[in-house]
Parts: C-alpha cells; sequence; structure tokens
C-alpha cells in the first residue's frame, strides 16, 4: 500500500478487501506526500493507493495510524 493525498485512493479498510494477507507492506512517504510520479510507479510495481485519514499526518504519525488500521481489521476480520 502507498498511503497518499491523491484523489484516487482506496481507503485502507477497502484495499485490504476480505482477502488474507500474509505479508503487507506499505511506503510511508516524505513530508508533503509523494509526487505523482512516485505513486504512478509505485502502481505499477503493485502497491495500492490508500487514504488513512482526511487529515495531513506527519510521517511518524502515518507509519503509526497504518499499522493500527491494518492490524485492527485484519484482526477483526480474522
Amino acid at each position: 500500500m502507498i498511503p497518499n493525498l491523491a484523489a484516487d485512493t482506496k481507503a485502507i479498510k477497502d484495499a485490504l478487501g476480505g482477502n488474507q494477507h500474509k505479508n503487507i507492506l506499505v511506503a510511508i512517504g516524505p513530508e508533503g506526500d509523494f509526487s505523482i510520479q512516485e505513486v504512478n510507479l509505485a502502481k505499477k510495481e503493485g502497491f495500492v493507493p490508500v487514504r488513512l485519514t482526511q487529515a495531513v499526518l506527519k510521517v511518524d504519525t502515518a507509519a503509526i495510524v497504518a499499522a493500527g488500521f491494518i492490524k485492527l481489521y485484519l484482526k477483526k476480520n480474522s
């Protein structure tokens, strides 16, 4: 997953869907977000653009929020 502020992102819970995931890789971007080129390259490599919140988060907060949502959602659906 690649959390970013672009308009064409999925909610993180939708990106996780009902699938069983063995490994999840989350690219946490730089302050100011990923560039469009970086997001497009990540998408070509299989990353799914997601949004974490409606608010803009700092890098360290985004990592904690992403991990928390993944743990919560996967635990809830296991």
